[in-house]
């Protein structure tokens, strides 16, 4: 485990932790047992929902997504611990089951960890039921009541939001159980994460805060334990210039969405036809022009493909396109100054 004592109240520390089937370290768990044994409060971040991200079955491999989203099912614990599966993006429920859904004989099992199971993980590690502070036990004045009171009495606090850190007091260690989490891929989602994890170290005057990481040399990493934040902001600066991203880039994504994949796809190609033939009537050979299928390619029984528009100058070539092409009339949705690409 490297220490690092560069904040003025803290004592940094990283540990390695490649087993993504287990939630912490062998260090990190006897550093959580020695701060509970001298009765000082815990606080772990845990940056996923739920039991588990999704499930898999053990026979064929198969993993089920939901009907009207494309994306894998997850599964969820109750308030009275009845499982059940979910869609994070509709909310859908589903029956949970045992066998599988495609070949019948093999068993279903979680991938990935989340809050819930980290939970389970803490009461069989440690002997002690952790209180679980997420935004929806704490979206009123009576449930915010009711959880400052079990975090008063509790000694180990499982969170995933800095929301609840301000009600939070007597903290001897912090703990980010995966502070490089897998993320949809995105231009910003480094810088996002950074500002999370810069802001989490900042906000907790606590003696040792542990970040639990897969890759300890990773640019965002060491900027945090040497405190100095031109590390990664270098870094993430050369990547944006280098792909010509915000802000050193224009991007536009215009969206169509349809029931249907042939309606979808008909409109999105005559669109799309119509702007290279623009593209190459302006000799805008810088320019980078393509159809893709949206990040998450089904949400709400709608499917979503967009045009991505990226370089240095994009306004002038969209303000032919509005005027020659009118996107709008077609039914498309356009951010003229997209941040990301969901």
């Amino acid at each position: 485990m490297d220490t690092f004592k560069n904040y003025q109240h803290t004592s940094l520390h990283l540990i390695q932790h490649k087993k993504p089937s287990q939630p912490f370290d062998l260090t990190t768990i006897k550093a959580i047992s020695k701060t509970l044994e001298k009765n000082q409060k815990v606080v772990v971040f845990v940056n996923k929902s739920g039991m588990h991200t999704g499930m898999i079955c053990n026979s064929c491999g198969h993993v089920p997504y939901c009907k009207q989203c494309d994306l894998p099912i997850s599964w969820h614990y109750n308030d009275h611990h009845k499982l059940f599966w979910l869609c994070s993006i509709c909310q859908s429920l589903y029956t949970t089951m045992e066998a599988c859904p495609q070949c019948e004989t093999g068993k279903m099992s979680g991938y990935g960890m989340g809050i819930q199971k980290v939970s389970d993980c803490c009461s069989e590690l440690f002997g002690t039921m952790p209180v679980l502070a997420q935004s929806r036990t704490a979206n009123s004045l009576p449930k915010t009541t009711a959880l400052i009171q079990l975090i008063n009495d509790s000694r180990l606090i499982l969170t995933s939001s800095l929301m609840q850190t301000s009600l939070i007091k007597d903290v001897g260690l912090v703990v980010v159980q995966n502070a490089l989490p897998a993320t949809m891929p995105g231009f910003n989602s480094e810088y996002q994460n950074y500002i999370f994890l810069n802001n989490l170290i900042h906000s907790f005057q606590v003696p040792h805060i542990i970040l639990q990481t897969p890759d300890c040399e990773h640019p965002l990493i060491q900027s945090l334990a040497q405190n100095d934040s031109s590390l990664f902001l270098n870094h993430d600066t050369e990547f944006k210039i280098k792909h010509h991203y915000p802000p050193y880039g224009e991007l536009c994504i215009l969206i169509y969405k349809a029931e249907g994949e042939s309606v979808l796809f008909n409109k999105v190609n005559k669109l799309f036809h119509a702007m290279l033939a623009l593209k190459i009537q302006q000799r805008r050979d810088d320019l980078e022009l393509y159809a893709v299928p949206a990040t998450i390619y089904k949400i709400y029984n709608k499917y979503r493909y967009q045009i991505v528009v990226k370089w240095i100058d994009v306004r002038s070539f969209m303000d032919e396109v509005f005027i020659s092409l009118k996107p709008y009339s077609k039914g498309f949705k356009i951010d003229r100054g997209a941040q990301s690409f969901y």
